[in-house]
């Protein structure tokens, strides 16, 4: 638990204490009756932006001593002034003066506040999460069940942060929202720029946003340099040893599924037992079933068949529940036979597959780009270890 944080300059002193409710720190001051405070996500600016408030206060005290009588009455009728019109702290208010007056550079500022106001007349006012879940819900009908629970997942970590409206969204916003990601993979911080240029082209699109406002932003959402990271994969004997511990399971199947047409998760629990056994030699994973939306064929192994054989008889869905269930038991199954990683079948699959066809016709059967399946999957396996993994069998049916 935090405990309050004083923070003191001379003989003027502030507290820190830290609200859960919306995860700052705020720092709060009090002098000559009047009330301060500043808040941020982390404690050292906190400390910084108070203590910068406590020198300016400890400078405007010593100030005063030396104001003439003309000057007096003029900072009192100010500070009058200032709040009958609801600005009660006179020292925000020179702070956001100066700022302004720099921005403005030569300009008259209320000049410059009036054309800002009338540039944008025009442009509605809408909070960055109402604009995010216009877009969630106009594209997620394209989406497969995973892409759409993960983008949400990260939709509502975004809104909270961004709790801004669009217009407000510019380039120093949204490189602070990124530096909070700094120590992910390139590949997440690519993950959430794509769904703010979803969410913000959307947004312009609507006339939320500016097209000259949205070409200012551009720069900082354009993907990163995401180097490929070699895939983890199974050994065939760690493949056969999960298959074997999975014998009396009913997500046994699915493992089948995924070791030997490299399909993805989310595709297999898509699947009927028509897509694997109505076509002589192929295995039809139909497009409402794909990610990329686009029909493909993946060949029926034999070892496939001896594998399934049990099940043959089946019609209808081969996982007929929940995601979460599925997902219960087949974790728990793999730490079982104490194997970790992700998306280890469909990896393994393509690497040991790769040897025996190249990438052209393996990016065929897995959905994706020739240049994905070379960069990612070359040159992990030997081809010996590919015979091992297509034989992998039942030990009652197992081959020489």
């Amino acid at each position: 638990m935090f405990e309050p944080l004083a923070v003191t300059y001379r003989n003027l002193s502030a507290r820190i204490v830290y609200a859960p409710s919306d995860q700052l720190y705020h720092a709060s001051w009090s002098l000559g009756g009047l009330r301060g405070k500043v808040a941020s996500r982390k404690l050292e600016t906190a400390k910084e932006k108070v203590l910068k408030k406590l020198k300016l206060l400890y400078q405007g005290r010593l100030s005063l001593a030396s104001l003439s009588e003309k000057e007096s009455a003029t900072a009192s009728s100010a500070i009058t002034l200032l709040r009958e019109h609801g600005f009660p702290n006179l020292l925000d208010v020179a702070v956001e003066y100066i700022a302004i007056r720099k921005a403005a550079e030569s300009h008259n500022p209320v000049t410059v506040l009036q054309s800002f106001s009338q540039a944008h007349a025009s442009i509605e006012a809408v909070p960055f999460s109402t604009a995010a879940d216009e877009w969630f819900n106009y594209k997620k009908a394209g989406w497969s069940e995973v892409t759409t629970k993960t983008t949400k997942n990260r939709l509502t970590k975004m809104k909270t942060i961004l709790s801004l409206d669009v217009l407000d969204l510019d380039h120093e916003v949204l490189t602070e929202y990124l530096k909070q990601y700094k120590k992910h993979k390139p590949k997440t911080r690519n993950h959430l720029r794509e769904i703010l240029k979803g969410v913000l082209s959307f947004s312009r699109d609507r006339g939320w946003m500016e097209e000259k406002d949205f070409g200012r932003i551009r720069g900082i959402l354009k993907n990163e340099s995401a180097p490929a990271e070699s895939p983890e994969i199974l050994t065939p004997s760690q493949f056969g040893s999960l298959l074997e511990a999975a014998k009396d399971s009913e997500v046994l199947p699915h493992i089948v599924i995924g070791g030997f047409t490299g399909a993805r998760q989310a595709e297999i629990l898509r699947l009927s037992w028509e897509n694997i056994w109505s076509r002589s030699s192929h295995v039809e994973l139909e497009a409402h079933v794909t990610k990329t939306r686009r029909r493909r064929l993946v060949p029926r192994f034999q070892v496939l068949e001896t594998w399934l054989e049990p099940f043959r008889h089946l019609s209808g869905p081969i996982w007929d529940d929940t995601i979460k269930s599925f997902e219960a038991k087949y974790y728990r199954l793999r730490n079982r036979v104490g194997i970790r990683g992700n998306n280890l079948l469909r990896h393994s699959y393509a690497s040991y597959r790769f040897v025996q066809i190249g990438e052209n016709d393996l990016a065929k059967e897995m959905g994706n780009s020739p240049d994905i399946i070379y960069s990612n999957y070359r040159e992990l396996v030997e081809p010996k270890d590919a015979d091992l993994w297509f034989n992998t069998y039942p030990h009652a049916n197992q081959k020489d």
